[in-house]
């Protein structure tokens, strides 16, 4: 199902997942039109995906994506392709039936919510590195590398059997969210925000453990920076100028933030409630990082709010 925002993949077979993606997320995007009948093909998270039905195309796909234009004989094979098919998604643009996307979208910033300097990224630092919590993606659209596990295990000491990010620990989601990027012409902040549902409350708290021990939290902030600056091949850097506030069960969860290299800072919030995870990320020129607080601050506050259940606008912010 397609909305002008994000596409959202739904499967509601036994122990099925779903995920939702923002159009921006997509890339090579290819759409054809043919009668009543259309499609489109696009790239996310080095995966090739290729939708068809009946209905219109999106207006997301049709900005962002080439028209495909088959010849006769391809066309009409194409129809009776998409005929003889039994399609669960159609082009129609329809919000999300799914009990658990529509839950997680509730729990991501949008940037009506944000200081008036913010506006959306034309290209996303955190939406593609990865991780299905930092990109928006559950169940097989994975963005999860075998460079990014093992940078996450050498830098915290672990095997892939106690990872509860990339390894074979990790809680099982079963929808999650990402609420786009948006970055400050003020500052130059870029912040992000993704949200997951969880399989059960015992994971969840299982995960702030995880996260409250030792320097896991920092590690997975710095493969955070070290995805998005290509450098998950390199050995994991040291913790000098790295800082963690909070830990197991406290509110808003844990904090990090650290030099990320390339002359940039990178903050990253974990925060839990019920079977709810909440991951914020900022991305900040260092030399900007003192005059961008008031912004990041508004973010967390978001952040806060939606995770508790609350206005996302409050007086005073």
């Amino acid at each position: 199902m397609c909305d002008d925002a994000t596409v959202t993949q739904r499967d509601e077979s036994v122990g099925a997942t779903a995920w939702q993606v923002p159009w921006f997320a997509l890339s090579d995007v290819r759409w054809w039109r043919v009668g009543p009948f259309g499609g489109f093909a696009a790239t996310v998270a080095g995966v090739r995906y290729r939708w068809w039905g009946r209905g219109g195309v999106p207006a997301g796909v049709r900005a962002r994506g080439t028209v495909l234009r088959p010849s006769r004989g391809v066309a009409i094979l194409i129809a009776a392709v998409t005929i003889a098919s039994v399609v669960s998604l159609t082009m129609r643009t329809t919000p999300s039936t799914n009990a658990h996307v529509r839950h997680a979208s509730s729990l991501v910033l949008r940037g009506s919510e944000l200081p008036r300097e913010f506006h959306a990224a034309r290209h996303s630092v955190f939406g593609s590195w990865v991780s299905p919590a930092s990109a928006g993606l559950v169940g097989p659209v994975s963005t999860t590398t075998s460079a990014s596990s093992r940078y996450f295990e050498r830098c915290a000491g672990l095997r892939p059997s106690n990872d509860r990010v990339f390894g074979d620990a990790a809680a099982p989601a079963v929808a999650a969210a990402f609420s786009g990027e948006f970055v400050s012409t003020a500052t130059q902040l870029r912040v992000g925000a993704s949200a997951e549902v969880v399989a059960s409350a015992a994971a969840v708290t299982a995960d702030e453990g995880f996260f409250g021990a030792n320097a896991n939290a920092r590690c997975f902030a710095q493969t955070v920076a070290a995805g998005i600056l290509g450098r998950l091949r390199d050995a994991p850097r040291d913790n000098s100028g790295w800082t963690a506030v909070g830990g197991e069960g406290a509110p808003f969860g844990i904090t990090v933030s650290g030099p990320a290299g390339n002359g940039h800072t990178i903050t990253v919030l974990f925060a839990t409630r019920g079977r709810d995870e909440v991951l914020l990320f900022g991305w900040v020129p260092t030399s900007r990082v003192v005059a961008s607080t008031f912004e990041w601050q508004r973010a967390a506050a978001v952040e806060t709010r939606r995770l508790n259940g609350l206005p996302a606008n409050s007086p005073g912010d």
